[in-house]
């Protein structure tokens, strides 16, 4: 599962606009739209770097609210969704119907804000198919009647001028175009860690050989002490780089059993995945070491 820190670096990479990551086209399914080129801060993201950025956020807000597995998202439509009052306040939430393994049907919570990021990245969608092809697009019309949740996006080349479409009239991204899509941006990302902090460790190993050489034992092991910490830190980027779309799955199914403890907790768990065993629901079953110390600090307090 993702940790704190894990979600507060995506958060951020996001933020900054650099969903647009750049992957090799070998990688890519054909179902999958080729990588947009970094063109670097300075001159600003592009119309459909950002778009993009849009469209990743929505990913990950869906996927960490909903435990959706990737399939399912895959399949998700607009359509079945709908809208529904909580409570006696009076606002309104929406539901998503969705059909899992063994055509069991759940709906899942989407909450008002994922709900107004699909209709940005849905508006982003059809604006890029009018640009390539006009108001009388037959795509333009299938994902208008279609409306997959997640859309693929067409990028215009470097020279503003509309881009080829494919010739399938379905927008819908595959699961394998989501895994994609999301594999790349953690790899993609903690690679760059990756070789920050190898050239960093490169660096201190010389100033340390040379301190050794000078017989400074204080320099020698406050760079030691250094190195460590870049150990740690390549370890954790390193996991990064593994990171994939089961992981926001795992992550929704931990906080749903922190947040909820009891049984009670574990059976709505159950109901939000859609597992047919409480079995397989009790495997998420993880407390981390605050939560550990949290409860052992309950037990006599005081001493005695």
């Amino acid at each position: 599962a993702l940790n704190h820190g894990d979600l507060l670096w995506v958060k951020e990479l996001i933020e900054r606009d650099l969903g647009a990551h750049q992957v090799d086209s070998a990688d890519l399914d054909d179902e999958d739209e080729p990588p947009v080129p970094d063109e670097g801060a300075a001159k600003g993201p592009s119309p459909t770097r950002l778009m993009r950025a849009r469209r990743l956020r929505l990913i990950f807000n869906i996927l960490l609210t909903t435990g959706l597995r990737l399939d399912e998202l895959a399949r998700a439509r607009a359509t079945d969704m709908f809208a529904t009052q909580v409570g006696n306040t009076g606002d309104s939430e929406f539901l998503l119907r969705v059909v899992g393994k063994g055509k069991k049907v759940r709906t899942v919570f989407i909450s008002n804000m994922t709900h107004q990021l699909m209709t940005d990245h849905h508006r982003d969608v059809e604006q890029q198919i009018i640009d390539a092809e006009g108001q009388s697009s037959p795509r333009l019309l299938a994902f208008r009647i279609e409306r997959p949740l997640i859309a693929s996006l067409v990028p215009s080349p470097a020279g503003g001028s509309p881009s080829v479409i494919k010739k399938s009239q379905s927008v819908a991204i595959g699961s394998q175009g989501l895994y994609k899509t999301l594999k790349a941006f953690f790899r993609t990302q903690a690679n760059r860690s990756i070789k920050r902090v190898l050239h960093q460790t490169t660096l201190i190993k010389g100033q340390q050989k040379l301190a050794g050489a000078a017989a400074d034992a204080e320099s020698f092991a406050r760079l030691g002490l250094q190195l460590n910490h870049l150990q740690l830190d390549l370890q954790m980027w390193q996991r990064r780089t593994r990171m994939s779309t089961h992981w926001l799955r795992h992550t929704f199914a931990s906080e749903a059993l922190r947040t909820n403890p009891s049984d009670t907790g574990l059976k709505l768990t159950q109901q939000l995945l859609g597992h047919a065993s409480i079995t397989t629901t009790a495997k998420y079953v993880k407390q981390d070491e605050s939560s550990k110390i949290k409860a052992a600090k309950l037990i006599f307090p005081e001493g005695i």
